[in-house]
């Protein structure tokens, strides 16, 4: 699977499945009517379309669901508004890949946020199967936060060799850090790196 910002052309359909997909959650715990806000309108989703936040998901070239998501990459997290995969691809694992597929493409996030009814069953379990924890409860709503410092930490360590490589960007780094990217680089040590970028963090560095 892969995810793609997704195409005005392609919203009539992705709507569709938005009917669809959400239609299906009396079944999980939910009564005759219990979907998101503007799941059945194709205005809405035009207009996420437009922003940028609407994206598809895609096997080969079979378009099979969507995601609504907002990256902030200032606060190097990522709100996914919504995800739905088309009633008539469900129980292929599909909702999983298209989960993985959104942790990928914004490597630089350490957090990602979500939430979703209390009373939904299959998505409480299907975020807290993936690795969400329940941060709090509202208004009738779980939110959830997953942190991946690993891809954080790839993000930063891609911005620091970037550096060492461009010396006309190293006036940020101090004397005592070329010595700490030395052994980074030359002694390959994970623990050292992880270190070093955290200590690069909590001065302002990122």
């Amino acid at each position: 699977m892969r995810i793609v910002k997704a195409e005005e052309k392609q919203v009539s359909k992705i709507v569709d499945m938005s009917i669809r997909a959400f239609e299906t959650d009396v079944n999980v715990g939910g009564a005759k009517g219990d979907c998101p806000p503007e799941f059945d309108s194709a205005k809405w989703h035009e207009q996420m379309a437009q922003e940028g936040h609407l994206y598809a998901a895609m096997i080969e070239d079979d378009l099979v669901g969507a995601a609504i998501i907002f990256p902030d990459e200032k606060s190097q997290s990522v709100y996914v508004g919504r995800i739905f995969i088309d009633s008539l691809y469900h129980r292929k694992g599909y909702g999983t890949c298209l989960m993985e597929c959104i942790e990928k493409v914004f490597p630089w996030a350490i957090e990602f946020n979500l939430d979703t009814p209390c009373w939904n069953k299959r998505t409480n379990a299907f975020y807290k199967g993936l690795g969400y924890r329940i941060i709090k409860t509202e208004d009738g709503f779980n939110f959830y936060q997953k942190k991946s410092e690993s891809h954080g930490l790839k993000y930063k360590w891609s911005w620091l060799c970037g550096h060492v490589l461009n010396p006309s960007k190293s006036a940020i780094l101090k004397e005592p850090d070329w010595y700490n990217v030395s052994v980074c680089f030359f002694m390959g040590s994970i623990p050292d790196v992880h270190i070093f970028l955290k200590n690069l963090d909590s001065r302002g560095v990122f």
